[in-house]
């Protein structure tokens, strides 16, 4: 592996708070009943494999390693009312996923450029089901949580 796997996961932290504008990251997976309001926004990276392709004899190995983004943003009071709700819960969520998809991509699209953490790896994107869960109780503080597949390619 030509970057070391603390650089890169560092890197990938770094990135993440500055395209989703959190509060709080953290690469130590916690639940959202952890987090205060105040650590709201948060994100925390959840490292979960790595896969080793070794393509040829000889060659070095192509790295896959795969990470969970957990995003825990708050989410407004909803009125009693079912319809006449002032807000969204899902709408900061919404917005957050949109910024990870911008600086995220998964090419080979012509208008879509490799993100490669500054050259450390080949590229990082969102492959996989994106869990979205609206309003969930945490103290006082309710919150939206979203859980983003990601992968990152390197050798």
């Amino acid at each position: 592996m030509q970057s070391t796997r603390e650089a890169i996961y560092a890197a990938l932290a770094q990135e993440l708070q500055i395209i989703t504008g959190v509060n709080t990251v953290s690469r130590v997976y916690r639940p959202h009943t952890d987090y205060t309001a105040m650590a709201l926004p948060a994100a925390c990276l959840d490292e979960k494999q790595e896969t080793a392709v070794v393509p040829t004899h000889g060659n070095p190995a192509i790295y896959t390693l795969a990470v969970d983004l957990w995003l825990y943003l708050p989410a407004p009071q909803l009125s009693q009312r079912p319809g006449a709700e002032a807000l969204d819960p899902m709408t900061a969520l919404n917005n957050a996923l949109d910024a990870l998809d911008q600086k995220l991509p998964n090419p080979p699209s012509p208008v879509e450029t490799y993100n490669t953490l500054g050259g450390l790896v080949q590229h990082v994107w969102i492959e996989g089901k994106i869990l979205k869960v609206s309003g969930v109780a945490n103290g006082n503080t309710p919150v939206s949580i979203a859980r983003v597949p990601i992968l990152i390619l390197t050798t």
